[in-house]
């Protein structure tokens, strides 16, 4: 049987697409750990500031810059050189105090691009009461937060973070500004204009106008952003 690779490591010819990385230049590259996004949709940290950011030209140099406090990702320090990041999530490089967002492409791929102030929106995927009544909110990346009043914000919605704490609410209605995140019209932008909700054997649809032209995809291919 042949080899496959380790725990921290996976081939890059069985990497997901998502990571959008060149399949040929080595035979192995860093595998995510799980707990954050989907299993196809992240990338580890140290292949950002590599292969993504070209911060540094090994994964060795990279392990040591994240292992020494100089990376946070959504506010937070983080020394995991295999962290997952994802859509949505913002990057903070200390040293030269650049801060980079995590975007999909048209294509569903991974892409970064670089912004002026730490602060994203994160689709709102569960809430619940913790122990205490403590009123929590799980967000499409996996993490989970906490938020004033449950009942400021429903499942769909989207939160503003911004230094890594929970700003404003974006409702997911129709007549709102959403983003396609998934699918194939991942990338576009547009304004719902009507939400079909689903059945037993079917998703909730939501159509949205792009301006020039008039799409539909699924509720859970879309995220509710700012005007």
């Amino acid at each position: 049987m042949g080899n496959k690779a380790n725990g921290r490591h996976i081939k890059r010819l069985a990497s997901s697409k998502y990571m959008a990385i060149g399949r040929k230049s080595s035979t192995y590259i860093a595998k995510p750990l799980p707990g954050r996004h989907t299993k196809n949709t992240n990338i580890a940290l140290k292949t950002v500031l590599t292969e993504k950011l070209g911060l540094t030209s090994t994964a060795r140099e990279a392990e040591i810059v994240i292992k020494n406090k100089n990376i946070k990702v959504n506010g937070k320090i983080v020394i995991e050189p295999l962290f997952p990041v994802g859509f949505g999530d913002i990057i903070n490089i200390e040293n030269n105090k650049d801060t980079y967002y995590i975007n999909t492409n048209k294509h569903g791929v991974f892409s970064i691009e670089k912004q002026k102030e730490s602060r994203s929106l994160f689709k709102v995927v569960g809430k619940y009461l913790s122990k205490g009544k403590i009123p929590m909110v799980r967000l499409h990346d996996g993490s989970i937060m906490k938020i004033k009043d449950i009942n400021d914000v429903m499942v769909n919605d989207s939160v503003l973070l911004k230094d890594g704490k929970i700003g404003s609410v974006v409702k997911l209605a129709e007549g709102s500004k959403c983003f396609v995140i998934n699918g194939t019209h991942a990338s576009e932008s547009g304004t719902i204009s009507k939400i079909l909700k689903g059945t037993a054997t079917r998703s909730t649809l939501v159509t949205i106008n792009s301006g020039s032209t008039e799409f539909e995809t699924t509720l859970k291919n879309i995220m509710a952003i700012a005007d």
